[in-house]
């Protein structure tokens, strides 16, 4: 018997291993690693893992194999500890650096978090990397306190997203080069489960991903195909006069709870010293809605020592007069308000984004996206504080006469005159109206063809979603990380 961690015994699955299979079959992949928010009879559990053994900053990996539990011979001994069991016996040595990646069928239990973050905490030469296709009894307070241990322990902790199923499948399954396809509902299952962690975690400094940056922090004035939806996120950093980062964190919105509300609850919990002065740097993919806008500022308000900045890739309902006057309000109350240029791109990139220290690449058109939502922006900050004089109201047609299931839609909606009886099948952004045919005497929009031109130019899908309704489109381009399930308002 080989040596035990901790007193359990241990027996892995490798590919050196003549007593067991070197691999998954197929079958008891797509069964027990599917991603399912409630799961039963899935009472195993697999970790697939990587050891990559760091030399000269940079990884030269070394091993990799399956582990399953123990619950044969009298004994139970749980995947992770037999996994401890076998890397601090076999593999572990004082004077190498190690990364460990674990892809989980699972996520660990109370006890096994505890056991696993004490590990990292007595081993500073080991990180780990932990993806999960379930979370394992996350309505528990045991198994949440866990994951947040393992998270302050410096695990990254996150939800197996289709880009780690598919390498699992390449690197760890018995699949005779057929190829991976996932089962239904596997993406709307990563987003739920992203969601659940992301409230077990808070805000615990989980890098985003390439993937999800590019996509919710692209300033595109429409969604590129394969579409998604475009969400809120805001990443921040907290400064000392001195230019020292205190903090920093990223937040998404959630249900009934945006994002900046709870950037306002994070601050206010750090009970920072009123004597001292800050800077807050914030980079969020849309600006803020009128509520949330008032929010920041009477947060700002309440604290005259806080400076705070706010790079905006994207104006969020920017033609509607109220939204319009949240962004004024907000420079009225010294709060400076901006759209992100290559520079700002390149610092959240730099700061928030687990990029591998890869350069930021900037896509197709940035600097021109940047400077006309930039010059959009200017307008609405420079108009003029003196009320301006009121247009004589146009004649209306009595009630009766006016064509059922069509809406007026006013000019403060900014349109551009319409075209008679013409169309164009992409519609630009913010010119819903050249999208559809419209009378030259009278501007009548379909509420439907409103709603699916919206769709197509990457607009947030409602007021209170903070989002645009895309497809998933090609799973190899599902955003990889970071916390992207339904919004709240705003």
């Amino acid at each position: 018997m080989q040596p035990a961690y901790r007193g359990y015994s241990q027996m892995p699955w490798t590919r050196d291993s003549s007593e067991h299979m070197a691999r998954l079959d197929p079958e008891t992949f797509y069964f027990q690693f599917c991603n399912l928010l409630y799961a039963n009879r899935r009472n195993c559990s697999y970790i697939c893992y990587k050891v990559e053994r760091r030399k000269y900053h940079s990884r030269a990996s070394f091993d990799w194999g399956v582990f399953h539990n123990q619950v044969y011979g009298g004994t139970r001994c749980h995947t992770e500890l037999r996994f401890l069991s076998w890397f601090h016996a076999e593999k572990l040595r004082p004077n190498e650096r190690y990364h460990i990646t674990w892809f989980m069928s699972w996520s660990p239990c109370m006890k096994c978090a505890k056991e696993v973050a004490d590990f990292l905490g007595r081993h500073q030469n080991v990180t780990l990397s932990i993806f999960t296709a379930r979370l394992y009894n996350f309505q528990e307070e045991g198994s949440r306190q866990g994951l947040l241990r393992l998270s302050d322990q410096g695990a990254h902790v996150d939800i197996m997203s289709y880009q780690e199923f598919k390498y699992c499948w390449k690197k760890f399954v018995n699949s005779q080069r057929r190829p991976f396809r996932p089962w239904k509902k596997l993406y709307r299952n990563y987003q739920r489960l992203v969601e659940e962690l992301e409230d077990i975690l808070g805000n615990t400094m989980n890098l985003l991903r390439e993937v999800l940056f590019k996509q919710q922090f692209g300033n595109q004035p429409r969604v590129p195909a394969p579409y998604y939806r475009r969400k809120t996120y805001l990443c921040y950093q907290l400064k000392q006069r001195n230019d020292l980062t205190l903090d920093r964190g990223c937040f998404r919105n959630k249900k009934q709870r945006h994002a900046e509300i709870r950037f306002i609850d994070k601050i206010n919990s750090l009970d920072l010293n009123p004597s001292q002065s800050y800077k807050i740097i914030c980079y969020i993919t849309w600006s803020p809605c009128p509520n949330c806008a008032n929010e920041l500022v009477n947060f700002i308000t309440r604290n005259n020592h806080l400076k705070l900045e706010i790079f905006a890739s994207r104006l969020y309902f920017h033609w509607i007069k109220s939204f319009k006057m949240g962004l004024q309000d907000l420079q009225n109350a010294g709060i400076s308000v901006a759209v992100m240029t290559h520079t700002e791109f390149e610092d959240c990139w730099e700061q928030f984004v687990d990029n591998q220290s890869r350069p930021f690449q900037p896509w197709d058109k940035l600097e021109q996206y940047s400077a006309s939502i930039r010059r959009r922006l200017q307008r609405i900050l420079t108009v003029r504080s003196q009320p301006q004089s009121r247009s004589p109201a146009s004649p209306r047609l009595p009630r009766q006469l006016q064509p059922p299931h069509f809406y007026h839609l006013s000019s403060a909606c900014c349109l551009p005159p319409p075209t008679p009886f013409s169309f164009l099948m992409t519609p630009p952004f913010g010119s819903l109206s050249q999208a559809f045919a419209v009378p030259s005497m009278s501007l009548l929009i379909d509420p439907f063809c409103l709603f699916a031109s919206g769709l197509l130019c990457g607009f947030p899908d409602g007021s209170d979603s903070k989002e645009s309704a895309c497809n998933a489109g090609d799973l190899d381009v599902i955003p990889g990380s970071g916390r992207s399930p339904g919004e709240g308002n705003g």
